[in-house]
């Protein structure tokens, strides 16, 4: 299984640099959708984040009904319809479908990867993430500029980020009550939900830190509500709009913290 896997990575990632290759950035996913053949429509799809139908004959992306224009598609839209379309590559590609759970989230996991490099393309932007200073403030600020740049939802580029440095962690917290602050997105999954009660340090530091989109070191005492961020050799914050956006630094040789992409996955917020 792992070396199908692989291979299906390798395809997958291939098809995504193949079709962004030649188009600008931020990609047009509606003109790519309909040079495909790929019609992108709105209804009711119950809990669905996004649905591809009739992959076969007439490929179809249904999307959740939307108060904007039909065709106007928010950072996170433009992700799951560059999701969608990871499975319709499977789909012509005669990859078997999945058998149980376990096959469904690796090849949710490995869509997920392909709408990254769909709207994050390798060759526009590889070598410049490669490239960036090994620090927290450094990676949030490039997250950053990747989301602006391509017009992604946050947490798909914190993932992008990860596909070239996996030294970093990514976390966004978000006020869930008066009592307490939510992981909503985690980078490596293992802190993910977990609550932090605003009489903890973090949550303190947190919401002190009033001033929208700048960075800011944490000081890392104040971690230690996250049991996987503890090691770090440096840690940064930013306020967002309506959350706190983290980045956390390993050394490198931190065997904890290099995780193999294909056993990542982003759970994305839809921001």
């Amino acid at each position: 299984m792992r070396n199908l896997e692989t291979d299906i990575y390798a395809r997958l990632m291939e098809a995504a640099e193949g079709l962004a290759s030649l188009r600008g950035i931020p990609l047009d996913i509606g003109e790519l959708c309909r040079l495909l053949g790929v019609a992108v429509g709105r209804t009711r799809i119950g809990h669905a984040r996004a649905l591809l139908v009739d992959a076969k004959k007439n490929p179809k992306i249904l999307l959740p009904p939307a108060d904007q224009a039909p065709e106007k598609y928010t950072p996170w839209e433009r992700f799951l319809i560059a999701h969608e379309l990871g499975h319709l590559v499977l789909h012509h590609r005669s990859v078997p479908k999945p058998q149980g759970p376990g096959e469904y989230w690796k090849t949710e996991q490995l869509c997920d990867a392909f709408a990254r490099w769909l709207l994050i393309p390798e060759s526009r932007f590889g070598e410049l993430g490669k490239r960036a200073a090994n620090t927290a403030a450094q990676r949030l600020n490039f997250v950053r500029y990747l989301e602006s740049k391509t017009e992604v939802n946050w947490a798909a580029a914190a993932m992008r980020v990860t596909d070239w440095h996996p030294n970093v962690i990514f976390l966004q917290l978000r006020r869930e009550s008066e009592k307490t602050l939510k992981v909503c997105f985690s980078s490596t999954r293992k802190e993910l939900n977990r609550k932090i009660a605003i009489t903890e340090p973090l949550a303190a530091v947190l919401i002190s830190h009033r001033t929208k989109d700048t960075v800011e070191a944490l000081a890392a005492d104040v971690l230690e509500c996250f049991p996987s961020v503890s090691g770090a050799s440096s840690c940064v914050v930013m306020r967002g709009p309506k959350d706190f956006r983290l980045a956390a630094v390993f050394d490198p040789r931190a065997e904890a913290i290099l995780v193999d992409n294909r056993d990542r996955g982003a759970v994305s917020c839809a921001t």
